[in-house]
């Protein structure tokens, strides 16, 4: 069926809103302000950093240390999911429903059979728990790689492989239940259906299991990096690791701040854009602390290209030999 155009859902000045404005506020269906561009401009600004530094990681993988793990290549799968919703909330966003206030949005956007606006916004709502479930598994396969060098390193095998388990478990269940609640009616805005019910406890769940997952995956790096004799190349790359999934950290905890008020206000299309920008930049930044290790073999790899290129450069203008101009040429005799 034909999507249904901003043009003509909005245009129809007698239909009804999807909200109730504040005293005082007239509707604007014409021309409403919205909030979609910021979440298009978030997206199109982590594509910009994200595809750049998957591709550098599997690069460094394939060409410099030539050893592709287990882990590069579930970050690469990870990496295609998040890009993939990352560009889908592109396209979400540029539909009618979502940026202006709910009720500057004719009803009709939602309830029209031809819009399906709810099981778009259903696929977001699986995309989103499998990409950052993906994300976090290729970041624990890492720490496998990078840290369980030996036999006895029981206590980090213990963290890790505890951690694929429960995350593969939390995950799946949650998974399962969105789609339980929401795939018969995605309905997101009927306050007595399944999916507002159940599947909106379901989703302040998974933003507290984000939060929670995201500390446990952080403390491993910190206990363990005490507890090994490590380089200190590989101490600093868990540092790095560790500032950058701080941030994601906070990040997920202001999304569960914006999930709840989503749920006790009456203007979802207006309240789910910082959201839906927190999460896109959660499961970015996920994609690019994958990397990051990777990121300093390059450059690092890249500096030593350079001054190699440079020393023998230096080296050829010191050792150049200078042929002599024949006499004949100059009408000199060289004694």
């Amino acid at each position: 069926m034909a999507l249904i155009s901003a043009k003509e859902t909005m245009s129809d000045l007698h239909q009804p809103a999807a909200g109730i404005p504040p005293e005082g506020v007239e509707q604007d269906f014409i021309d409403p302000y919205s909030r979609a561009p910021m979440v298009v401009g978030f997206c199109i600004a982590l594509i910009i950093l994200t595809v750049p530094s998957v591709a550098t990681r599997m690069y460094v993988r394939i060409r410099i240390t030539k050893n592709v793990g287990l882990d590069d290549w579930v970050a690469l799968l990870g990496a295609i999911l998040v890009v993939t919703f990352t560009g889908y909330s592109i396209w979400i966003f540029s539909l009618p429903g979502n940026g202006p206030h709910s009720w500057n949005i004719p009803l009709s956007v939602y309830t029209a059979p031809e819009s399906k606006y709810f099981l778009r916004m259903l696929f977001t709502q699986i995309l989103y728990p499998i990409s950052s479930y993906v994300v976090k598994l290729s970041l624990l396969l890492f720490y496998g790689r990078t840290f369980v060098t030996g036999a006895g390193n029981q206590m980090a095998k213990g963290f890790i492989y505890y951690g694929v388990a429960v995350l593969t478990i939390v995950y799946g269940v949650f998974i399962i239940l969105s789609l339980a609640f929401c795939a018969p009616d995605p309905n997101l805005t009927d306050e007595n259906g399944a999916c507002w019910k159940k599947g909106g406890p379901v989703s302040w769940l998974l933003s507290a299991t984000n939060i929670i997952s995201d500390l446990y995956i952080l403390a491993i790096p910190v206990v363990i990096v005490y507890g090994l004799n490590m380089s200190v190349q590989k101490k600093l790359g868990a540092i790095a690791i560790l500032m950058m999934g701080l941030i994601a950290t906070v990040v997920s905890i202001l999304s569960l701040k914006y999930r709840q008020r989503i749920a006790t206000q009456n203007d979802i299309s207006w309240d789910m854009v910082p959201s839906a920008i927190c999460s896109l930049v959660e499961v970015n930044l996920g994609v690019i602390c994958c990397c990051l290790p990777a990121l300093a073999i390059f450059f690092k790899s890249t500096k030593s290209a350079v001054s190699r290129k440079g020393s023998n450069f230096a080296n050829i203008r010191a050792h150049k030999q200078i042929p002599e101009v024949p006499e004949s040429l100059t009408g000199v005799r060289v004694t």
